[in-house]
């Protein structure tokens, strides 16, 4: 049975990284949080499962990535792809830079362009660099071989790389 102690330093260990996963992959903050609490509530309700083998930090994303998959077919939200579409105001033009903080103009601009990127790359290179997941990990919950895994990751950072070139330093 999974103990309360080892519970409570899952969640210290992965409800931060969750989050930041599942908002990078165009969730909304707020409902990231609510996913990761349920999907801590699910780990907690099924602990009697986890006796004698270790909870993988695959079990916790695979289990949010369900979770935000229910939420956006009960709200009947649209794709990742046709969401960021709507970054652009009505006229189809980029919102002034004025009228955004920088932050949260760089956050909609990486959003945008990691929702350009082949659903595969998508997953490999959130899980990897914003879900801090290892190769092992990744692999476990997408089905890929490791060095599969490796390349969507690669790819995926030359790919961004390029598309937002203009951000870089001329320095």
């Amino acid at each position: 049975m999974l103990t309360e102690e080892r519970f409570n330093a899952l969640y210290d260990a992965h409800a931060g990284r969750l989050v930041n996963w599942l908002v990078a992959g165009g969730t909304e903050y707020g409902t990231a949080c609510d996913i990761v609490q349920e999907t801590f509530l699910r780990l907690w309700r099924s602990r009697q499962e986890f006796c004698n083998r270790e909870v993988p930090a695959a079990w916790l994303f695979a289990t949010a990535g369900h979770l935000r998959t229910d939420v956006w077919r009960s709200t009947r939200r649209q794709n990742l792809c046709e969401d960021m579409a709507h970054v652009r105001d009505q006229d189809g033009r980029e919102p002034a830079t004025e009228d955004m903080h920088g932050d949260a103009l760089l956050r909609k601009r990486l959003i945008r362009e990691l929702a350009k990127l082949p659903e595969e790359q998508r997953t490999a290179y959130t899980l990897s660099r914003i879900g801090g997941n290892s190769l092992k990990e990744i692999a476990a919950l997408t089905g890929a071989s490791e060095n599969l895994v490796k390349v969507r990751i690669y790819r995926a950072g030359k790919k961004l790389q390029h598309l937002l070139a203009d951000l870089a330093d001329p320095d």
